[in-house]
């Protein structure tokens, strides 16, 4: 029961939960902005949020894990964990932009 004092459980569940907001927040906005299709993927966003809230908790440098987080949602984009499904005519661009 100690892991529960160091915040493991409640920043995974909360970046977790932030990363569905944030996933479908730029779904919508990107749909409306480029008339393309996108929409969240729920399993995908509560796993990479999950890790990013853990990494939160253990790494406390801001930039460096804004940088990881940044190039892991934009590298998870071509992986099969995506974190926004895309369309099939959505361009390069859109797509690098709902990972980032």
């Amino acid at each position: 029961m100690k892991f529960l004092r160091h915040g493991i459980v409640t920043g995974g569940l909360i970046g977790a939960l932030w990363a569905l907001v944030v996933a479908v927040t730029v779904s919508v906005a990107l749909s409306f902005a480029t008339g393309e299709g996108f929409r969240p993927a729920l399993w995908s966003c509560l796993v990479l949020g999950f890790a990013a809230g853990l990494l939160v908790v253990f790494l406390y440098k801001l930039y460096a894990l804004i940088a990881i987080t940044c190039v892991v949602g934009i590298l998870a984009m071509y992986t099969p964990l995506h974190p926004i499904a895309t369309g099939e005519t959505v361009g390069t661009l859109p797509t690098l932009l709902s990972g980032l």
